[in-house]
């Protein structure tokens, strides 16, 4: 068993690794993978230490109050993650109303070149261009200090040379945060008077958090007349992550929607 949990932390610590090795990329959510991967590891392989270490803190008062303490907080970290990786299920599966303009949320771009990510979210925004042919698309994204043009612009090349015809697309480069992709996006549909029935489109792990930013935007008065339309639907179109790099950005997803829903981030 303790041999288990050593190789589990080891398979765990070189998952979390792998965006770091390939792709230069470091966030809080291969950081935590990869402490609690090295945990699991010395934990499997000092396991008779730190049961000793465990048993004798349990005799002295105050060691005891905190190993408890501990104790709850792990288990309500893990509940907490549970329900937060269930909302984000669910949100993959709401599913627009045909025909719907599509909003695809930005992502990294190298710089004219779109990430792996952001190639995940224009395939799957392609498959339903491509059923959908009234639909339009507004890809939504401004330009990073480190990106030689706008992710807007990196999209609309995108679907243009995979043969969506320009016409249908809107681009909006102005968006920094998730949330001004939604409220940029909104103003176009309302200026450019589009189907009301929204789909967004991002990768499975970013779905829920973008949904919820939906009725935050209900705030912005130049968009509220269209969240509060009675015409107005919103659902989602989920993109699938590479298998390496979804733990690590699932993770930090987790921490994002708890600060959304502690309203520390829009």
């Amino acid at each position: 068993m303790n041999i288990l949990v050593a190789l589990v932390g080891i398979m765990l610590t070189l998952w979390f690794l792998a965006p770091f090795f390939t792709k230069r990329i470091l966030n809080i959510g291969n950081a935590t993978g990869i402490i609690v991967g090295v945990i699991l590891i010395i934990a499997g392989l000092c396991h008779n230490i730190f049961q000793n270490l465990i048993m004798e803190g349990l005799q002295i008062p105050i060691v005891h109050n905190i190993i408890i303490i501990a104790a709850y907080a792990i288990g309500v970290i893990c509940i907490t993650a549970f329900i937060i990786s269930m909302c984000i299920y669910t949100a993959t599966k709401k599913r627009p109303v045909d025909p719907a303009t599509v909003i695809v949320l930005g992502c990294k771009v190298y710089g004219t070149k779109a990430s792996l990510m952001l190639e995940e979210r224009l395939y799957a925004a392609l498959d339903y261009l491509e059923a959908n042919v009234t639909s339009h698309v507004i890809v939504a994204g401004g330009r990073g200090y480190d990106e030689e043009i706008s992710e807007a612009e990196c999209m609309n090349n995108w679907l243009v040379d995979h043969g969506i015809n320009p016409m249908r697309i809107h681009m909006e480069s102005k968006s920094t945060t998730t949330y001004e992709n939604l409220i940029f996006s909104f103003e176009i549909i309302m200026e450019q008077k589009l189907n009301p029935n929204i789909a967004i489109t991002s990768n499975d792990f970013h779905l829920y958090r973008a949904l919820k930013l939906v009725n935050k935007c209900k705030s912005t008065n130049t968009v509220r007349p269209l969240i509060e339309s009675d015409r107005f639907s919103y659902g989602a179109i989920s993109a699938p992550t590479a298998w390496w790099l979804f733990p690590t950005y699932f993770v930090r997803e987790l921490y994002a929607v708890l600060a959304l829903w502690l309203g520390l981030k829009k």
